[in-house]
C-alpha cells in the first residue's frame, strides 16, 4: 500500500456516522506541491473506498494571489490530476480559481471536460462578466456565494448575487471564513463562520433579489440535488 496507503483522516471516518454529512475530497492548490505520485494514488484510493458518501473531488484548482507559494505550474498539474481523476469516476469538482481565470478554464479545457459536466465555483468573488463568461461556457456549473455577500463593500459578490440565475446559484458559508457581517462578534460570541451561519447568506441574497429567503434556500436545496446528485 506505500506510506500512505493505509492513512486514513478520523475526520473521514466520523463524517461516515452522519447520515446527512457527504464528501468532498481533494487536494487545494495551496498544497498542490505536495500531491504527487503515492499521495495522488491515495486520493484516487479515498475516492473509491468512500464510494456512496463521496459527492464530488475538490476542493481543487489554481491560486495565483499573494496567499499561496506553490509555483503555478505545479498547481496546473495537481488540478489536472484531480480533473482527470473526477471525469474517471463521473463526479463533480470543487473549484477554487483565484486570479488564474484563464489558466483555470485552459486545465478544464485541455482535460476535455465536457460543457455541461456539473462545476462548482466555491466562494465566488469575481465581476459579474466574468461569472456570465463561465456560465457561458459551463452553463450547468453552480456559482457558490458566501458571507462576503453580507459585506457592504463587496459590490462585485452582490451585482452576481443579483443577476445569476437561481438555476445557477449555490449558497455557501466556506467556514470557519468569511463571517457575515450581520453576526456580532461581540453579542452573540462568534469569531468564525459555521455551516448554519449560511441563512444569512440566503438573507442577504434574498433581500438584493427583492425576494424571500425561503425561495432563496428552496433554489438552493435543488441546486444541492442537481450538483451534487444527493437524493431528496
Amino acid at each position: 500500500m506505500g506510506r500512505y496507503g493505509s492513512r486514513v483522516s478520523s475526520v473521514l471516518q466520523d463524517c461516515t456516522t452522519q447520515d446527512r454529512v457527504f464528501l468532498a475530497i481533494g487536494c487545494h492548490p495551496h498544497l498542490a506541491n505536495k500531491l504527487g505520485g503515492e499521495r495522488m494514488m491515495q486520493l484516487e484510493r479515498l475516492a473509491l473506498s468512500y464510494s456512496g458518501r463521496l459527492v464530488a473531488i475538490g476542493e481543487c484548482g489554481l491560486d495565483n494571489s499573494q496567499k499561496n507559494t506553490v509555483p503555478l505550474a505545479i498547481q496546473k498539474r495537481a488540478f489536472a490530476a484531480q480533473v482527470e481523476l473526477a471525469l474517471k469516476l463521473q463526479l463533480p469538482l470543487v473549484l477554487h480559481i483565484r486570479e488564474a481565470e484563464e489558466e483555470g478554464r485552459q486545465v478544464l479545457r485541455e482535460a476535455g471536460v465536457p460543457k455541461n459536466y456539473r462545476l462548482h465555483r466555491h466562494c465566488f468573488t469575481g465581476a459579474w462578466e466574468v461569472a456570465a463568461s463561465w456560465l457561458r461556457l459551463y452553463p450547468a456549473s453552480m456559482l457558490g456565494i458566501t458571507g462576503v455577500v453580507t459585506y457592504q463593500s463587496a459590490s462585485q459578490v452582490h451585482e452576481v448575487a443579483r443577476r445569476v440565475s437561481l438555476n445557477n446559484l449555490l449558497i455557501e458559508t466556506d467556514s470557519p471564513y468569511m463571517l457575515p457581517s450581520d453576526v456580532s462578534k461581540r453579542t452573540d460570541g462568534y469569531s468564525f463562520s459555521m455551516p448554519g451561519h449560511v441563512i444569512h447568506v440566503a438573507a442577504q441574497v434574498a433581500a438584493l433579489r427583492k425576494t424571500t429567503t425561503a425561495r432563496i434556500l428552496q433554489a438552493n436545496r435543488e441546486n444541492i440535488w442537481k450538483v451534487y446528485n444527493i437524493t431528496k
